[in-house]
């Protein structure tokens, strides 16, 4: 199953001591029912979250000026008005960030 998530939310069952993942497609209705729902014990817990960690920091690189992702194929930087190749400085009181 492919989803495009919007929402994503983790919460912990006291009475069985599992943990809940609620998933929510991009698009779907503020209170709508979760498009997957799964629980995991705290050994499955840990090991999707060393998991999220390896392919969050695996992806893709981030624009220095517009922070948005770089795919392989290129990059319009909105910033950059898609072809620009100078650097821009930055925007007043944006120095250090």
């Amino acid at each position: 199953m492919d989803l495009r998530i919007g929402r994503l939310a983790l919460g912990r069952d006291e009475g069985s001591s599992r943990f809940v993942l609620w998933v929510h497609q991009a698009g779907s209705e503020e209170g709508a029912p979760p498009d997957f729902v799964c629980q995991l014990d705290s050994g499955q817990a840990a090991a999707f979250c060393d998991t999220a960690d390896s392919v969050c920091t695996a992806g893709r690189p981030l624009c220095t000026l517009c922070g948005e992702s770089i795919d392989p194929s290129g990059h319009v930087c909105v910033r950059r008005n898609g072809h620009s190749k100078q650097e821009l400085p930055p925007a007043e009181g944006e120095e250090g960030l």
